[in-house]
């Protein structure tokens, strides 16, 4: 298990201008008024800084009190991100922000995607990723009928099984119910239930609107609601073994199928035999290096285009824009009784056969995920900023349009400057240190500038952006750090960016408290189940999703 140290905890948007915050007294939902916890929260900056106590106090649950500022530090909570550090201790870059903008338009500007090159990994296991990376990765105060409470940190679907994440505006009339989750229809004129429940003005109506934000990830989350459905049928209607069977199911795939393909041998043997060594424990939060900067090297993975997606091809700006929060009228707009009702159209729901290996269906060609590195797919130059899974940095550099565009790599630089990430030499040292040596070397000047775009390699070695080859920010360096040891030993990762990784999910799995890694199996019943193996007696991500889909 995870050792235990006490890390320091980094609240976003809380740490402004705290000299004039206000302390509130707020109480333990449901319990003794002598229980309180003190928050800090500054009515001009319209933030609260919390501490690990009063973490420890969210977790169980709080009550605010009546107060003319109550809404808005409700307000204030709804928005706040919380992360620990992945290792205590490590120094903050200082980076300059004009500096990281200029690393980050170098690498889109002269980025030859068109040069990309395609791992054996089917392109479904890059949207598994970004799915677990929004059940891990917002850390989010959440309220309910005046009761603040975080979302997990768990591996656990609260993404999936937690309270409707947008403003409800009802279900269309076109939704259906099992059990704790519904399904929507697509614009086919039959009931297919291949979408998530949409209003009529078509917002999902889900518990993390992220899993909206692109069309992989929203068809994804649809294959866990419907293995759910399957899982309630097969407990004899019990939502609750139901829920848990799906929870497990999905905690077996991501530990024993997708990290088995992504980490290296040595790191995932290491972390499943002894536990992480570097994963704070008291109590396990997400790290910002993790969702900051190592998760996010998955992005460099993502396609420009998917063959055969559904009856047509698909770029990765129609991902983006065939769903509710990025649409621009792309749902489709059908008359159910008089009324109506906007559904993702029926010919843009996946065919998973051209994202996985499937059995038995050889026809199709499967799209394989892309090599990680500092080249990135073309739409990730110029993205709407409703598609991105949090709050633009204050002040970043947006590109005329309406609504307004801006480029990922950018926007990921400066958000790692804002959480106060390491930069990758530092990290490094104390990652190895902590390791007692058992790591491999950092990467030289040289390898850091050794890139593909002549514009980023005459940045890194004649321009401002020398600095970087020293003190590398952690997200680029993960990129080239995967790029070089994808092309000396195969690895997917490199070994930064896998450590972090393996421990982070390892760790998040470990921490439902009913998850496979705690609670051992009841049974030929408990996942997986046997009947849903393959010929080899396993279970990954395509039985998953060929269970979800049979009719």
């Amino acid at each position: 298990m995870p050792r235990q140290h006490g890390s320091a905890l980094r609240a976003l948007r809380a740490r402004e201008n705290e000299r004039s915050a206000e302390e509130i007294a707020v109480t333990f939902a449901g319990r003794g008024s002598d229980e309180i916890a003190i928050l800090a929260y500054n009515a001009d900056a319209k933030a609260v800084a919390l501490d690990r106590a009063t973490l420890r106090t969210f977790l169980r649950g709080i009550t605010l009190p009546a107060s003319d500022d109550a809404g808005a530090i409700t307000e204030a909570l709804s928005r706040v991100q919380i992360y620990d550090e992945f290792l205590e201790g490590v120094k903050h870059a200082e980076h300059d922000p004009e500096l990281l903008s200029a690393l980050g338009e170098a690498i889109s500007a002269g980025n030859p995607s068109n040069k990309r090159t395609d791992t054996t990994l089917p392109a479904a296991y890059t949207y598994l990723g970004q799915f677990i990376a929004h059940d891990l990765g917002r850390l989010s105060v959440v309220e309910n009928r005046g009761t603040m409470n975080l979302r997990t940190p768990a591996l656990d679907l609260d993404s999936v099984f937690g309270q409707v994440d947008a403003q409800t505006h009802g279900l269309a009339g076109t939704s259906a119910t099992h059990g704790l989750l519904s399904l929507g229809n697509t614009s086919a004129a039959h009931a297919d239930l291949r979408d998530h429940p949409r209003s009529p003005q078509g917002e999902a109506q889900i518990a993390d609107a992220r899993n909206d934000h692109n069309l992989a990830v929203a068809q994804l989350a649809v294959v866990l609601t419907r293995f759910y459905w399957k899982m309630q049928q097969y407990h004899g209607g019990d939502d609750q073994a139901a829920r848990r069977a799906t929870v497990r199911h999905l905690q077996h795939v991501v530990l024993f199928d997708y990290l088995r393909l992504v980490i290296d041998p040595d790191t995932y043997d290491d972390v499943i035999a002894n536990g992480p060594a570097c994963v704070t424990a008291n109590p396990f939060l997400v790290s910002r290096e993790f969702s900051m900067a190592c998760f996010r090297v998955g992005h460099s993975m993502v396609r420009d285009r998917y063959r055969d997606w559904s009856e047509n091809s698909a770029g990765l700006t129609d991902l983006l824009e065939h769903v509710y929060s990025n649409g621009d009228g792309k749902l489709e707009a059908v008359q159910i009784r008089g009324a109506t009702e906007h559904r993702l159209r029926q010919d843009w729901a996946v065919h998973w056969s051209s994202m996985i290996n499937r059995p038995g269906i050889a026809d199709t060609p499967v799209n394989f995920a892309h090599r990680a590195g500092e080249q990135l797919a073309e739409a990730l130059k110029a993205l709407s900023a409703d598609s991105v899974d949090e709050v633009l940095v204050p002040g970043a550099p947006v590109m005329a349009g309406n609504p307004p565009v801006f480029s990922l790599a950018v926007q990921t630089l400066l958000r790692g400057g804002q959480v106060g990430l390491p930069d990758a030499q530092c990290f490094h040292a104390a990652l190895r240190a902590k390791l007692k040596g058992d790591f491999p070397d950092i990467l030289t000047g040289d390898q850091i500038a050794d890139v593909h775009s002549p514009e980023l390699k005459a940045f890194l070695t004649d321009g401002a952006g020398q600095i970087f080859r020293t003190s590398t920010p952690l997200w680029f360096y993960c990129l080239r750090e995967t790029a070089v040891f994808q092309e000396k030993c195969g690895s997917l990762f490199g070994p930064v960016t896998g450590r972090v990784i393996m421990e982070t999910v390892y760790a998040a799995i470990a921490e439902d408290p009913e998850g496979i890694l705690n609670s051992p199996s009841s049974g030929p019943k408990d996942a997986p189940i046997s009947e849903l193996k393959n010929g080899n007696n396993k279970f990954g991500l395509v039985e998953l999703i060929d269970y979800a889909t049979k009719i």
